[in-house]
């Protein structure tokens, strides 16, 4: 437990009678925390009504604060005095955003409000995790994809499962399971041979550490969630959104264990509403309740109106799924202490409060795989025990979670807002990944429609793993660490330094996953009307025909409608192909010396461009 836990009363002071009477109701009592965001900290105070001394009396628990006790006078329905035990005074307001009271200090530049802690939780599901970026960083070596995948298979699994097995003997009251992506999971299990990109190369799983991954999938040490992992919903058709969930289904027949129906999304700011209908139906062939979406958004991207807590997502009473959405973090990674507890934060856990069941987030950010220790595991999971004393604390899963709160999703709030993912336009950034992808995806359609293709062509599930790949949220490196260098002469020196080299081998690696996908379907009848469209999709560019045109020079000075009364005259920029001078009989000017039309313009962005989407965009 954490040392330092206060539970000392300081002597009380006289209240008037008319003070008493209000506080003999008792609608006050309980435990109320504040969140610092600025620093990052919580606090928890017990208010409770001493019937011996006809007051309510305050204390801190955890670390104390400037005080540690106080007495909570009455002054009528709405405001309160806190006197504390250092002599200090602070007036407050009761409001009640929701069925609880809350009291705010209006005078204080230290005090947030303090909010009524729910009285009945008795369960709180623990779901550990951490992000997935296939190619970014968070690793030790540079994030290339295999420097990516070879940690997973030969740390972070079998550190999964080693710890699994050694909580129960070490550290008894508690208990660990590590919730990974199909994905991943997938390419572990059937490794593709001498798979090399970026000139790494993927060094597949040992028959120990398969033997040791699957033990502890059927024990249920490590588990998954429904999706492939991070993905860009907005740019898959059903065929590939119905594809990356194959990979959680087949998985779970493969190991004999219930199949997930909660997809998560990381990073990413959101996903599309149109995708609700496509979730249930395809979850209705293998789950018992509405699918489950839970969001954890980008740090620095700005919050959206969505509802708190946990909510039906969906566009009527019918069609829906559960909701979750976290904004300002996946959370955040966890805290060292109760105090300040990171992503475990009283702010941070989803309650539902018509039946006390808690779901909280050990997250770990990019590519942290699980806990370094038990040790870590324990830390986490006192942090909940203070912050719910009452309550049971259990390592879980995203789908035990939605199987605990079945009964009450008919009463859940519904929010019929769309909160697509507004990243989405940065995947212009790569035309030709855009462009090939987009001809594989129109090629599976028609493959479906013509009936060539099926679900259970072995071409297109071993493929699959390939082609979800390519929406998923990772473009690559995550920079090439240079704010200086902005001018294109200033570009030239430095574009073939290792950091530039490295970008673009990660952005060639990325792209690799279009040509390993149509070699994987190269016998598959899909495969030449992928052909098809990649042959309308780049090579349908004519070139114009240029025999009725001829050569000019760019001092002549050219007249239209030269037979008119008013003809024009035009005359071009030799430097910059602009309309220099456009003017009718003398009397007319459209340009001058200093305005040109149709100018060809060279823009360049700098960092007031950057400066300007974080003010507009980021998190404030």
């Amino acid at each position: 437990m954490l040392i330092g836990i206060l539970f000392t009363i300081v002597t009380l002071v006289t209240v008037s009678a008319s003070d008493r009477v209000a506080a003999d109701t008792n609608h006050l009592d309980g435990n109320y925390y504040m969140f610092i965001p600025d620093t990052g900290n919580q606090y928890v105070f017990n208010i409770f009504f001493s019937h011996p001394f006809s007051r309510y009396v305050v204390t801190v628990t955890a670390q104390a604060l400037a005080w540690a006790t106080a007495t909570l006078n009455i002054v009528n329905d709405t405001s309160v005095t806190l006197v504390c035990d250092n002599g200090n005074t602070l007036p407050g307001i009761i409001t009640y955003p929701t069925d609880l009271p809350s009291i705010c200090w209006p005078t204080s530049k230290d005090f947030t409000c303090w909010t009524r802690l729910l009285s009945n939780v008795t369960r709180i599901h623990v779901v550990n995790m951490n992000h997935l970026d296939v190619g970014y960083n968070g690793i030790p070596a540079t994030g290339f994809i295999n420097n990516i995948l070879n940690i997973y298979f030969h740390q972070y699994f079998p550190r999964a499962a080693i710890l699994a097995e050694q909580i129960l003997h070490i550290s008894p009251k508690d208990s660990f399971i590590y919730t990974t992506h199909p994905w991943l999971l997938s390419m572990f299990f059937d490794c593709p041979q001498n798979l090399v990109l970026a000139g790494i190369k993927l060094i597949c799983p040992s028959s120990d550490e398969l033997a040791l991954v699957e033990r502890a999938i059927r024990l249920g040490a490590i588990t998954w969630h429904a999706g492939a992992m991070n993905m860009q919903y907005e740019w898959m058709n059903e065929q590939v959104l119905n594809q990356s969930l194959d990979l959680s289904v087949a998985l779970a027949k493969r190991f004999s264990v219930p199949v997930p129906c909660v997809v998560s999304v990381r990073d990413v700011p959101g996903v599309p509403i149109a995708m609700i209908r496509s979730l249930n139906q395809y979850f209705s062939e293998h789950c018992s309740s509405k699918p489950m979406v839970t969001v954890g958004v980008n740090a620095a991207v700005t919050d959206y109106d969505v509802p708190n807590g946990l909510f039906r997502w969906g566009t009527s009473q019918d069609s829906y799924v559960i909701g979750t959405w976290h904004s300002y973090g996946y959370p955040n990674n966890p805290g060292s202490t109760f105090t300040n507890p990171g992503g475990l934060s009283l702010d941070d856990i989803i309650i539902v409060p018509q039946i006390g069941i808690g779901l909280a987030f050990a997250f770990r950010t990019d590519n942290q795989g699980p806990p370094m220790s038990i040790s870590e595991i324990h830390q986490n999971h006192e942090i909940l025990r203070q912050s719910y004393p009452g309550a049971e604390i259990i390592s879980s899963s995203l789908q035990n979670f939605l199987e605990d709160i079945s009964g009450v999703t008919d009463e859940l709030a519904l929010f019929d807002g769309d909160i697509s993912d507004s990243w989405l336009q940065g995947i212009g950034s790569d035309p030709k990944r855009v462009q090939q992808y987009q001809a594989v995806q129109r090629a599976l359609t028609t493959c479906f429609e013509r009936n060539l293709c099926s679900n259970n062509d072995e071409e297109l599930i071993d493929g699959s793993r390939y082609l979800v790949k390519i929406p998923e949220h990772t473009w690559g490196l995550p920079s090439v660490y240079d704010q200086v260098n902005w001018s294109n002469k200033q570009f030239q020196t430095v574009i073939n330094t290792q950091s530039f080299n490295n970008c673009r081998l990660a952005w060639l690696e990325q792209r690799k996953f279009f040509d390993l996908y149509l070699d994987t379907v190269h016998d598959h009848p899909v495969y030449n009307i992928i052909q098809q469209e990649l042959n309308a999709a780049f090579n349908n560019v004519a070139r114009p025909d240029l025999a009725r045109f001829k050569p000019v020079s760019p001092t002549e000075t050219f007249v239209l409608f030269r037979a008119s009364s008013n003809p024009l005259s035009v005359t071009f920029d030799q430097n910059l192909g602009s309309i220099s001078n456009l003017t009718r009989s003398d009397k007319l000017f459209w340009t001058d010396e200093n305005s040109q039309l149709a100018t060809y313009a060279y823009i360049t962005y700098n960092e007031t461009d950057f400066n300007q989407l974080s003010i507009t965009y980021g998190n404030p």
